[in-house]
């Protein structure tokens, strides 16, 4: 069962997936504070795909649409309007400005500041880089 979005979608760079459903297992697993827009969740949560807004303003994110769908959508009305989320309530949305989204499927890993990746599921090419205060100092290209 699919509801229609109750408002229209923030600026570019976000896009709006609706109003679902979550518990204390969290359907997005990763709190980055409290913020006052979608945009500004969607900055806090720039190494995550996918994103929500709950109850008032609290920005959790994660990678997966799987999970952060788990629960099921709610009618558009159980969300507010402001895309602020509510009780149990996220706003959900797709990450676009998340590196991956703009690669064509390639997920990179931030953790310690090394990036990795494989531009194909069967992981002939393999990128990986290690930033150091914004600057990328290392670039590994293997082609297996």
């Amino acid at each position: 069962l699919a509801y229609a979005c109750n408002a229209d979608a923030p600026s570019s760079g976000i896009t709006y997936i609706g109003c679902y459903r979550d518990t204390g297992n969290r359907a997005l697993p990763y709190r980055e504070g409290t913020v006052t827009s979608p945009e500004e969740c969607a900055i806090n949560c720039g190494s995550y795909a996918y994103f929500g807004v709950q109850y008032g303003g609290e920005c959790w994110c994660g990678n997966s649409r799987e999970s952060a769908t788990q629960y099921g959508q709610l009618p558009p009305t159980a969300c507010p309007s402001n895309q602020l989320g509510a009780a149990w309530a996220n706003n959900l949305f797709q990450n676009m400005n998340y590196v991956g989204a703009k690669t064509g499927g390639l997920n990179l890993d931030f953790t310690n500041k090394f990036i990795s990746g494989s531009l194909s599921e069967d992981g002939t090419i393999q990128i990986g880089a290690y930033i150091f205060l914004g600057v990328i100092v290392l670039l590994v290209v293997n082609i297996i």
